[in-house]
């Protein structure tokens, strides 16, 4: 009897060493990639928030240095800015007791529109603080930005209110 040569078996997957062997390669690339990553999405996220920040002090300032610079009087409490001919302009910060669901936002009321400086989603969870102060005919205006009870930016604008020259 003529024995037969022993064929090698044809093998249809993986060892479980082998397979432990891709997991282990796999994982250990994971673990690289999401530790690239991760710094890059931070500078990302604190970039976006200074952007939202930088918008929203520009746009609040921008409307309110409007309003010093055509100003004919300056008064310091409630911050009122009166042009000429027509009525004051008053700014207030929202409490509690005014618009529960806008604690924060800085409001106008020029007699005529009455409303928020900015709408809600420039605000971005953001509340805002304004001091104000003159000195010399120089209005100087604060607007600080809070988040969760921390100062997030603080910035400070001065203008000339050419009336008032």
């Amino acid at each position: 009897m003529r024995r037969r040569p022993m064929r090698l078996l044809r093998r249809k997957g993986l060892t479980l060493m082998e397979m432990l062997m891709a997991m282990l390669v796999l994982s250990i690339i994971t673990v690289a990639v999401s530790s690239v990553f991760m710094p890059v999405y931070m500078i990302y996220a604190r970039a976006n928030d200074l952007s939202e920040i930088n918008t929203l002090l520009d746009n609040l300032s921008a409307v309110i240095m409007g309003d010093v610079e055509d100003a004919t009087e300056v008064e310091a409490a409630p911050f009122k800015i009166t042009f000429g001919g027509s009525p004051a302009a008053v700014y207030s910060i929202v409490d509690e007791s005014d618009h529960p669901a806008a604690v924060g936002y800085l409001y106008r009321d020029d007699g005529v529109v009455e409303g928020k400086v900015l709408e809600p989603a420039f605000y971005k969870g953001k509340r805002v603080a304004i001091a104000h102060g003159e000195a010399g005919g120089l209005v100087t205006v604060t607007l600080t930005l809070y988040s969760n009870g921390t100062v997030m930016a603080s910035r400070s604008y001065a203008a000339r209110p050419l009336a008032m020259s």
